[in-house]
């Protein structure tokens, strides 16, 4: 979330977050200081939380630590990850060229 986005101002976010913690849930929150709707410059950080939350979570196993993503040699081919559950279903890919997640 950027504190400076203007199609979801931080403010609403912060009124759920408030919600959360009087529920007593657990939750987790990026902030991404001076930033608005989208990541810019900090995209390869949030693809690399989104993939660590997707391995410890859905995996059931420890991301590498933080791990880098770098994007491809110009002319390189296109990179696709997929991560299986412990019966072999692939269960999410991710492009490092578009940076997409697909189910």
């Amino acid at each position: 979330h950027g504190t400076m986005d203007n199609n979801v101002p931080p403010y609403n976010t912060l009124l759920v977050v408030a919600e959360l913690i009087k529920a007593n849930k657990d939750f987790d929150l990026v902030l991404f200081p001076n930033r608005a709707h989208s990541y810019g410059p900090d995209a390869n950080y949030m693809m690399r939380k989104r993939w660590d939350y997707f391995v410890r979570y859905l995996l059931g196993a420890e991301p590498p630590k933080e791990y880098e993503f770098h994007a491809p040699a110009a002319g390189g081919s296109r990179t696709v990850a997929v991560l299986h559950s412990h019966v072999g279903q692939p269960i999410l890919a991710a492009s490092r060229l578009s940076g997409g997640l697909t189910r």
